[in-house]
């Protein structure tokens, strides 16, 4: 996984067999672009441009899902086709966010490590 950061805009690529790219603009609103090239999906996200740099944004083995943190919030997991939230774990302070198979493991600063299965 490589992050591009600008003012603007946030791009993160990846080596993946589904998602090569995704890219947040300062809204939030995220665009998920396949391995070809095309536009999976566009909606609208609680991600930041200038705090998601830190710790990217992992997306599930299969490609369905993608993971996002965000501090003051909590941790979203969102269905990359439909682009609605499937679930939340709060209150926020996401510093890691770690993907493996069927299951999250997420770091909260002063709170400890929590695995959720996805």
């Amino acid at each position: 996984m490589t992050i591009e950061h600008g003012s603007n805009k946030l791009t993160i690529h990846f080596d993946h067999p589904v998602i090569k790219t995704l890219a947040y603009d300062r809204e939030g609103m995220l665009t998920v672009i396949n391995q070809d090239g095309g536009i999976v999906n566009t909606f609208t996200t609680p991600a930041s441009v200038a705090f998601n740099r830190q710790y990217g944004t992992p997306i599930s083995p299969d490609g369905r899902y993608v993971f996002i943190g965000v501090w003051e919030k909590g941790l979203f997991c969102f269905s990359i086709s439909e682009g609605r939230l499937v679930w939340k774990q709060g209150p926020g302070k996401v510093r890691k966010i770690l993907v493996f198979d069927t299951v999250v493991i997420v770091e909260m600063c002063d709170r400890g490590i929590y695995r959720r299965n996805i």
